[in-house]
């Protein structure tokens, strides 16, 4: 694609001797932030349902994935052909019943089928809990920790929260959302640390999901 290849000759440019100082001294590491606030920007174009915007954040978070791959290039890590394919060939590896089998299954077996393949294709042996970023938001990852064990058919009730479950049940029963703002607000007013808590709940339930699959 031209447009692609473009984009690659000006990030070229701007890493040449000629280029842009700021693009020059630029590292893998020092992107880090750039790439999770062009992520964020995105998202809320996204949730904003602006068209424009949309394209513009996303041609941003797009430029910023290919300044690193050719950062990764320039250091002789890999090179951008061997990134795509590695991205292509995974692809096609983990839809089988795309590319080879063609049989007609449901979104669950999808996402099993994924894990099973990924869980295959590891040299160490795979946790499907412990392999979810750390770095991700507590929320965020909480909600990943809990996807996978209903995605696997792991129970994430832990015994010791069934008594304070049920008592807040049957308080959020008739306005779930407003009683979770309500108890947030509580939980400041406390003083609790809530990433924290989430954190540690997170850490509880890979522990739980270690103690029913062992």
């Amino acid at each position: 694609m031209e447009a692609f290849q473009k984009l690659l000759r000006i990030i070229e440019t701007l890493r040449s001797p000629e280029g842009c100082p700021w693009d020059r001294e630029q590292t893998i590491p020092s992107m880090r932030t750039a790439i999770i606030e062009e992520a964020y920007e995105l998202v809320e174009a996204i949730d904003t349902q602006d068209k424009e915007n949309l394209k513009e954040e996303m041609g941003d978070l797009f430029f910023v994935v290919c300044f690193v791959a050719y950062l990764a290039q320039q250091e002789n890590l890999f090179t951008i052909e061997e990134m795509i394919e590695s991205v292509t060939s995974k692809l096609i590896r983990r839809h089988p019943h795309v590319f080879h089998e063609k049989n007609t299954i449901t979104v669950e077996n999808v996402l099993q089928n994924w894990e099973a393949i990924k869980s295959r294709e590891k040299s160490t042996p795979h946790h499907p809990l412990k392999s979810i970023p750390k770095n991700l938001p507590e929320l965020q990852r909480l909600y990943k920790i809990l996807n996978k064990m209903k995605r696997l058919k792991v129970s994430w009730k832990l015994e010791s929260l069934q008594t304070i479950s049920h008592e807040i049940s049957r308080a959020a029963h008739h306005d779930p959302k407003n009683f979770l703002k309500g108890f947030l607000l509580y939980a400041f007013e406390q003083g609790l640390d809530v990433p924290a808590i989430i954190r540690e709940l997170s850490h509880e339930l890979i522990t739980h999901f270690d103690k029913q699959t062992s």
